[in-house]
């Protein structure tokens, strides 16, 4: 429904226009969702990353994260944290996007 699909590795991924947009692992063991189908499967949550290092647009892949995060919110009923069980709140957001832009910045090629 969110455009998610289960890789070979068993994590969540978000995939547009053929690039890796950012994966999702389990909080729970083993970590992955390879028996999302069966009945009994449970997870305590899910861990939203993108790899910085393979990423070519960060800061679009982040974009693309919080926007698939907010459709799971809604769908299931579900609040986000940060490390710490600390609620996620638009400051977070915004540091983590001003820290992105940085990062993007120092990648580029001076003169």
């Amino acid at each position: 429904h969110c455009e998610l699909e289960i890789n070979a590795e068993g994590l969540i991924v978000c995939q547009q226009q053929g690039a890796l947009q950012f994966s999702v692992a389990s909080l729970s063991k083993p970590g992955h969702f390879a028996s999302l189908s069966e009945p009994e499967f449970t997870t305590l949550g899910f861990n939203c990353f993108i790899d910085l290092d393979s990423s070519l647009h960060r800061e679009r892949c982040y974009e693309v994260m919080l926007k698939k995060i907010d459709e799971l919110v809604r769908l299931l009923n579900v609040k986000v944290y940060l490390p710490g069980l600390v609620l996620l709140t638009i400051s977070d957001v915004t540091r983590a996007r001003k820290k992105l832009a940085l990062l993007t910045t120092s990648d580029e090629p001076s003169d």
